[in-house]
């Protein structure tokens, strides 16, 4: 028997949509034990993806490096209070609407995202330097603030360079050579 096509074929469309709500449905229900640790709830996640491989994409939690760096300093920053990770999570956010536009590529977010880290990195580096101390353990918090300042300073300066060449668009450098050679054969055909 011929296997029918799902285009064109109300009932196996209607079947398919169900099933990729069912295995998007699992998906969610099953993360926070997958994150957790749980194997079952991974096997499930893994097996409603193997079936739907575009859902993927839908969860960008899956293989999004930026956003698990940015998570990891933002509960660092919050130093275990719920009130402060929230607040953190909402500055970033806010930093991240100014500085992403909707067409944003893969470039600028990553330039954003690192500048995100860094500025975390950096305040939570405040933090610490600007807590009670003796001596050697102050002078090596000064030490790690002076550097994710100066990081910070570089991921700031990385993304206004990448974002003023994106604004201008390709500059030749220097001449270009077909207009030299021109130049030149004009010059003698005036000899």
């Amino acid at each position: 028997m011929p296997k029918q096509h799902i285009e064109g074929n109300p009932e196996r469309e209607r079947a398919q949509h169900k099933g990729l709500r069912h295995a998007k449905n699992t998906i969610e229900l099953c993360y926070a034990s997958a994150l957790s640790g749980s194997k079952v709830a991974v096997q499930a996640i893994l097996k409603c993806l193997k079936e739907f491989p575009e859902l993927a994409a839908t969860f960008r939690e899956f293989d999004d490096l930026m956003d698990k760096a940015e998570n990891a300093w933002i509960t660092a920053n919050s130093f275990g209070c719920t009130l402060s990770l929230e607040a953190t999570k909402k500055e970033i956010d806010t930093i991240k609407g100014e500085l992403l536009s909707p067409q944003a590529d893969i470039l600028d977010r990553i330039l954003v995202s690192s500048f995100v880290v860094s500025y975390l990195a950096y305040q939570r580096s405040a933090r610490l330097a600007a807590g009670a101390a003796d001596h050697s353990t102050a002078a090596m918090r000064d030490r790690q603030l002076m550097v994710s300042q100066k990081r910070m300073f570089a991921a700031m300066k990385a993304y206004e360079q990448i974002r003023q060449k994106k604004t201008e668009g390709p500059q030749p450098i220097g001449k270009l050579k077909l207009f030299e050679m021109k130049e030149t054969s004009q010059s003698t055909a005036h000899s």
